[in-house]
């Protein structure tokens, strides 16, 4: 019965919509597949990703470390070759100074040491109970940056502008080292 009833959906509206759905669908999915890259969509396995990579300076070259001076490295140069710079730069450790995220679940502090007054303070970017902010004991973001730096992924507090002169932290790193 079903053998006979083919011929009679050909040639119906219905199939006629079905088709057009079907195309629509698999074109879009096309369009949308274009925009991810490598590294936003999993590979299947359960291995932890391991990044052999190179690292890319902010005027895109590769960093050797026996250049001189030594470049700081441009996360979004870095990572963004194999991920949406604009999706991973909004997530929980890239936005630790973004002020319109919200603080969420505490986590651990950094903890600032001053060898000269024997003081150790938990300090961090976001409004945890218990912290201090970089800015209340008289630290700028940009030197928050210098002292914590190597232990962040990049991004957030070092990409925003600094009020003053106009510029994030990668750039006054990238100048000083090219003066020498």
């Amino acid at each position: 019965m079903l053998y006979y009833s083919i011929p009679h959906i050909k040639n119906s509206r219905y199939f006629q919509l079905l088709t057009v759905v079907i195309i629509f669908a698999y074109c879009s999915q096309s369009l949308i597949a274009q925009n991810e890259k490598i590294g936003d969509i999993s590979d299947g396995s359960r291995t932890t990703p391991t990044h052999i990579i190179k690292l890319i300076d902010q005027d895109s070259s590769a960093i050797w470390l026996d250049e001189s001076p030594l470049m700081p490295f441009s996360t979004e140069k870095t990572c963004g070759i194999c991920h949406d710079y604009a999706k991973i730069s909004t997530g929980w450790h890239f936005n630790a100074g973004d002020s319109t995220t919200e603080d969420g679940r505490r986590g651990q502090p950094w903890i600032y040491v001053n060898p000269y007054s024997a003081t150790q303070l938990p300090i961090s970017l976001r409004q945890w109970y218990g912290t201090f902010r970089p800015n209340d004991i008289g630290i700028s973001t940009f030197q928050f940056i210098s002292i914590f730096g190597r232990h962040m992924p990049g991004g957030g507090a070092g990409e925003n502008k600094n009020k003053q002169s106009g510029i994030t932290l990668l750039e006054v790193r990238t100048r000083k080292a090219k003066r020498g």
